[in-house]
């Protein structure tokens, strides 16, 4: 079933949000999973069209590699996964093009080098990777192993040709490193900028488009959501984070869903 069709079929409180908002304060805790603490600070972001923070975002998209059960961190995907997907967290592209680093160069492998050595990415099928560009944008790349392409999906049609530079350049890095058998020829790699994604219509839900299309791409079904979908879908991601945290007698505040 895919998000849209989860949030459509899912009885959704529309006011959960900002009965969080009102009865909890900023620092307290709605759930604490996945190595990430969602605070009502930090949830709030999905409501109206607020921009998506890092800590949301992951959540939401560990939540999604659980239930389908992908790799991230240091585990690889589970046997019955088809396919075999590994997500790399959302700092794993700022840190590889050394955003942040001032002896970078536009490119630092050995930041992320260490994250994957427990992960053999070449036995997975693909790398689903979302991209922070600068905290001003969210977009993704996908790295297909098996047909041997890195595709970019923008929710605002732009071209991001530095991203498949450097993501080719890690594949030879890490198959380098990891001292994988045969010889990496980034010739036979084609490169896709995907302009016919669905687009937002605002300049703040590249975020919300960004984790679906990781999502999506990760199950290999084809888009069926536009911007329309989108405030039915933070409102469901809300409600889903809310109710974990209160299944784990995390939340601060339990009860306040009426759905």
């Amino acid at each position: 079933m895919t998000i849209r069709q989860l949030s459509r079929r899912a009885k959704v409180d529309p006011d959960l949000l900002d009965k969080i908002v009102a009865r909890m304060r900023n620092s307290d805790i709605v759930v604490d999973k996945y190595k990430l603490d969602i605070t009502v600070e930090k949830i709030s972001c999905l409501r109206g069209t607020e921009w998506l923070n890092s800590e949301l975002l992951g959540f939401f998209l560990e939540w999604w590699v659980e239930r389908i059960g992908a790799g991230s961190e240091t585990r690889m995907p589970k046997d019955w996964a088809k396919p075999k997907c590994y997500f790399t967290n959302t700092y794993f592209f700022m840190k590889l093009s050394g955003e942040g680093d001032k002896t970078a160069t536009g490119y630092n492998y050995d930041a992320v080098k260490r994250w994957t050595r427990k992960v053999k990415v070449f036995e997975c099928d693909k790398m689903i990777i979302p991209i922070n560009a600068n905290n001003t944008h969210w977009f993704m790349a996908l790295i297909d192993m098996i047909n041997k392409t890195i595709e970019t999906f923008d929710s605002m049609n732009g071209r991001h040709d530095k991203v498949h530079t450097n993501l080719l350049r890690y594949l030879e890095d890490e198959h380098k490193e990891r001292k994988i058998e045969g010889v990496f020829n980034p010739a036979e790699w084609e490169m896709k900028t995907h302009q016919d994604s669905p687009r937002q219509l605002n300049c703040s839900d590249c975020g919300v488009f960004s984790s679906l299309f990781c999502c999506y791409l990760a199950t290999e079904t084809d888009f069926d959501f536009s911007q329309d979908d989108i405030p039915l879908i933070r409102k469901w991601i809300a409600q889903m984070i809310y109710k974990i945290g209160e299944a784990d007698g995390q939340v601060a505040v339990p009860g306040l869903c009426n759905a």
